[in-house]
């Protein structure tokens, strides 16, 4: 099952309460404060042997009366984990390596879809280089330093958009920059026009937020900003608030001053609540995967929030998404959020794979998949290269990771799911990144959005329940212009509900087509129109069509439905 973050969804103060505990040692421990964030159907109180799944998620809500906030002068110690802080220096040794295929990405086609209130309008043109985006020089150096020489489809298209304050809808295949299509012009923006630097004292208030759907995409999607403004003076004003951490930490940085903010949901809101943070001056939201944070649990905490009082309203402020992957229904919702003078910028064709990853489907029952995985890592092809291998449970992590290493299959493996510490969390990514380990086993946590250079190879041991979210697994390779491939093993019966879906993708992209999920998809689809023609003829009802039973005109079914 796809995996959110638990603990991004849970408010703050009952978080740090769990974290500091640990998962398996509360003795009747009440968490402080439950009660005024928290829905009253949730009793968060902790027990002897709990365990992260058995809190419910909870939304979050803003206080009416929020509670004092803490006197930060007085704070002598810390609490909770401390993130290493680089300095611009070593920000600016930070580059991307451009792969062979970087210059298929100009043949993409590119479509832009003005709004209500601007079709009438000339549209911002098209960008050909960076230069004609009119950058502070400083910023045009820092780009050339991490080897941005030239800007994506998606940048082409979107960047002047954003620069000349409209609002922005921009969807692109996976490993296309979608991160600096806002950072860039928005970081220039606030470099060319005359601001007062921020006092240091709380509440800030930020003219940027951007909100990331996990911690560590929240993590890239700040680093990413310090890179863009070393050595400008921005690079003090870029703060991240995120759950795991130090609350007292990340507070006390906010109150240095703050012009950006990158945040995960629960954190912010929590912010919010303790005043630590206004948002009477917010000019730029960008939501960084959209569709992830429309939908799946996360859609009601982030309309609560668009909904804030203190939030400039649609018409005041510019507000930014970007996705790989979006349903027609999610569109719709996210253009909800958008004003009239909006933008909708797509590259390629929507919810596509990324053409530059080789796909392969692998016929396996689940008792066979470890024996298949030692196989596969062991192949030519695999075995010298960065793997990342996912699976649907937490616990599955450390099972794959411990029979791995006792099969003397490879050295070191890392694990990163929503069951271990933050730190935990940053120091195995951070490993794997870095080369100090060469494989990696995750959970859907990682699943979007997270750019890890010259990963390879892309295992799904178990197949996620959702096309969009392979799409997106499989992204984690074949990223700016690089090829990569992807190896899932297919359950006939767990995974027979994808059997179709995996086809429509493959054929996409012109993959081979294994035989036996033809098959499956026929098989799957014959079954489902048995299904209702028997529920039709039970309720009287006459069937008109009975041909194409692989899903296309058979009544009820639509082959995107789950896009």
């Amino acid at each position: 099952m796809s995996e959110s973050d638990d603990f991004d969804l849970l408010p703050d103060d009952v978080e740090d309460s769990l974290s500091t505990a640990g998962s398996n040692f509360f003795d009747c421990l009440t968490v402080a404060g439950a009660s005024s964030i928290c829905p009253s159907s949730v009793a968060l109180t902790a027990k002897s042997g709990f365990q992260r799944n058995d809190y419910q998620k909870t939304n979050h809500q803003f206080q009416q009366n929020p509670r004092v906030r803490r006197n930060f002068q007085q704070t002598t110690q810390k609490i909770g984990y401390i993130p290493p802080k680089l300095s611009e220096e070593e920000y600016r040794c930070q580059g991307n390596e451009i792969g062979l295929n970087f210059d298929n990405y100009m043949n993409m086609e590119m479509s832009i879809t003005p709004g209500d209130a601007v079709e009438n309008e000339d549209m911002p043109p098209l960008l050909v280089s960076w230069d004609d985006l009119d950058l502070p020089d400083t910023l045009r150096t820092n780009l050339r330093s991490l080897n941005m020489d030239t800007p994506t489809p998606i940048q082409r298209c979107s960047c002047n958009i954003i620069r000349y304050d409209y609002d922005c809808l921009a969807i692109s295949e996976t490993g296309q920059g979608k991160t600096a299509v806002f950072l860039i012009p928005i970081i220039r923006n606030l470099l060319l026009r005359e601001s007062i630097p921020p006092k240091k004292e709380v509440p800030q208030f930020p003219q940027v937020i951007v909100i990331a759907p996990t911690r560590e995409l929240a993590i890239q999607i700040y680093d990413q900003a310090k890179r863009f403004t070393v050595y400008t003076k921005l690079f003090d004003r870029i703060k991240i608030t995120y759950g795991g951490a130090s609350i007292d930490d990340q507070a006390d940085e906010i109150e240095k001053g703050c012009q950006i903010i990158i945040a995960t949901l629960g954190r912010l809101v929590d912010f919010v609540n303790r005043e630590i943070i206004s948002l009477e001056q917010v000019r730029y939201l960008v939501i960084d995967e959209a569709d992830k944070q429309l939908m799946e649990g996360f859609e009601e905490c982030l309309n609560q929030f668009l909904q804030h009082q203190d939030l400039p309203g649609k018409s005041f402020r510019r507000t930014i998404m970007t996705s790989a992957t979006m349903t027609p229904d999610v569109q719709l919702l996210a253009k909800e959020q958008l004003s009239d003078k909006s933008y909708y910028c797509q590259v390629g064709e929507l919810n596509h794979a990324n053409r530059n990853i080789r796909q392969e489907i692998i016929r396996c029952y689940s008792h066979s998949k470890f024996k298949l995985l030692k196989d596969v890592l062991q192949r030519a092809d695999v075995k010298d290269g960065k793997t990342i291998i996912f699976v649907n449970q937490r616990k599955l992590c450390m099972t794959y990771s411990f029979q791995l290493r006792n099969a003397g299959v490879c050295g070191a493996v890392e694990t990163i799911h929503g069951d271990r510490h933050q730190q935990d969390r940053e120091t195995a990514l951070r490993r794997f990144k870095e080369g100090d380990v060469q494989i990696l086993i995750a959970t859907d946590l990682i699943g979007r959005g997270i750019h890890i250079p010259n990963v390879q190879t892309v295992i799904n041991v178990d197949l996620p329940e959702k096309i969009l979210d392979y799409i997106n697994r499989i992204g984690r390779t074949g990223r700016i212009g690089h090829n990569g491939k992807s190896i899932s093993f297919y359950d006939p019966s767990n995974d027979s509900i994808m059997a179709e879906r995996l086809c429509k993708v493959l054929a996409q992209n012109d993959q081979e087509l294994p035989d036996f999920l033809t098959q499956e998809t026929f098989m799957h689809n014959r079954e489902r129109y048995r299904q209702i023609a028997q529920t039709t003829m039970n309720s009287g009802m006459y069937l008109e069509s009975r041909s194409n039973l692989c899903g296309p005109g058979i009544p009820g079914f639509d082959l995107d439905e789950e896009w």
